[in-house]
């Protein structure tokens, strides 16, 4: 319930406090702050939505918010095309993911996570490489 009151705050935060400008590009971190004044009562404290794609909207706008997740979707795509090269490293990835999205603030908040998000890409390159120097 903690969780679903601040997601719904960020779309408070959306909807009334965000331009359309900042509705595009974002506002930057300036949301931790109200999240701290909203949810703290100390004036110096920052917060967050603990949702790093709703966190994405509010500091990058829809532009960030949607290449985020574009990013995501990439990267599980890629994982499930080369799942017999990295299944141990993909479940690792599935169960990062789990925390990250109830917990964290940003992708680089849980550094494993950022790093098992590249790795489907470089097999993708590496892949890709390979077929380049032996062509079928």
């Amino acid at each position: 319930a903690e969780r679903i009151i601040r997601w719904k705050y960020a779309l408070e935060l959306w909807t009334r406090e965000y331009s359309w400008s900042n509705k595009f590009f974002g506002k930057g971190f300036d949301y931790q702050d109200k999240y701290g004044q909203k949810f703290y009562p100390d004036e110096d404290r920052i917060d967050y939505p603990h949702n790093p794609i709703i966190s994405s909207f509010l500091y990058a706008g829809l532009l960030g918010g949607l290449f985020y997740i574009y990013f995501l979707i990439l990267s599980l795509i890629y994982y499930w095309r080369y799942r017999k090269h990295h299944m141990l490293l993909f479940i690792l990835y599935l169960l990062t993911f789990t925390f990250v999205f109830i917990s964290s603030n940003s992708h680089f908040n849980v550094p494993v996570f950022a790093m098992l998000s590249l790795v489907p890409f470089i097999t993708r390159y590496m892949v890709k490489e390979k077929e380049l120097e032996n062509p079928a």
